[in-house]
């Protein structure tokens, strides 16, 4: 038996794609499964995505600047970040 701890996986452009897509197309939500914010391995990418949901789950359309406004008290000036996730 290995005592070997093991990284938990990630993968943070998929992460910023998933967020990406959202932002773009907020009826995607319905093709996410069971997707969580504690499923994301970077804490600011839960924190936007569990904002990004709670938002849709309300009935308000979400895009870059209401986003980054709700977002504003928790992580800052996130704009630029989420803006470059909606580009690509």
């Amino acid at each position: 038996m290995s005592n070997e701890i093991k990284p938990l996986p990630d993968n943070l452009d998929a992460e910023q794609s998933v967020i990406g897509a959202l932002l773009r197309d907020n009826e995607a939500v319905d093709r996410l499964g069971d997707l969580r914010a504690e499923h994301f391995f970077l804490s600011d990418h839960a924190v936007i995505f569990g904002e990004l949901m709670r938002n849709l789950a309300a009935g308000r359309s979400c895009d870059v600047i209401s986003l980054g406004d709700a977002l504003r008290a928790k992580l800052g000036d996130c704009l630029p970040y989420l803006n470059s996730m909606a580009c690509t």
